[in-house]
């Protein structure tokens, strides 16, 4: 069995949506939608064979608390299935 914790933490350098539709066709948006720009949490996992199961629990706000946003943490876990073949 593998077994692994630490943090991890990020930094968003933009954010870019295009959206196309009938009514208005192509359309660009360029800004970070009132995002953290600092992105930092928890993480762990434990393998077995084949199998990884992970959890990730983010300690950042997901939007800037100062601009009005509600100040919501998101969780992140799933299961990872390893690639056959090994590393050489």
């Amino acid at each position: 069995a593998t077994i692994g914790v630490g943090g991890y933490g990020g930094i968003l350098l933009g954010a870019y949506t295009k959206q196309v539709s009938d009514q208005r066709g192509l359309q660009r948006y360029f800004s970070n939608y009132d995002c953290n720009p600092i992105d930092y949490g928890l993480m762990a996992e434990i393998g077995f064979g084949e199998i990884q199961f992970f959890g990730k629990y983010n300690m950042s706000s997901l939007f800037q608390t100062s601009k009005g946003r509600p100040d919501l943490q998101s969780i992140t876990f799933g299961i990872q299935l390893f690639h056959p073949f090994g590393w050489s």
